[in-house]
């Protein structure tokens, strides 16, 4: 299973770091170009190359930007039914990825 994570700060880091211990395929995305502990397959930018890619995309970002990347993600039509979506919000429920409906 390959997991994609948008947004390279403490949060996504560390779940990168789990999983990719735990051998999963981690792909990690962030807007500007950062360097991490371990090496992942960081991509920065306005575009998410590996989307297509990935089974379980994982959104660290700040809470009130995830409606937002839920919308910009949806706009790429590059996700469908066979992605699992979620955010690492703990305020926020799945209300937030509204925008990311249409594509299952």
């Amino acid at each position: 299973m390959s997991i994609g994570i948008v947004g390279a700060g403490r949060a996504g880091a560390s779940l990168a770091v789990a999983l990719q211990k735990a051998n999963y395929d981690v792909f990690v995305h962030s807007r500007e170009r950062k360097t991490l502990p371990v090496s992942f397959a960081l991509t920065s930018g306005n575009r998410i190359p590996w989307l297509e890619k990935v089974d379980v995309v994982s959104l660290a970002v700040p809470d009130a930007k995830i409606p937002d990347l839920a919308e910009r993600l949806a706009a790429t039509a590059q996700l469908n039914e066979r992605h699992v979506v979620l955010h690492l919000s703990g305020a926020l429920d799945e209300g937030a990825l509204t925008a990311l409906g249409p594509s299952g």
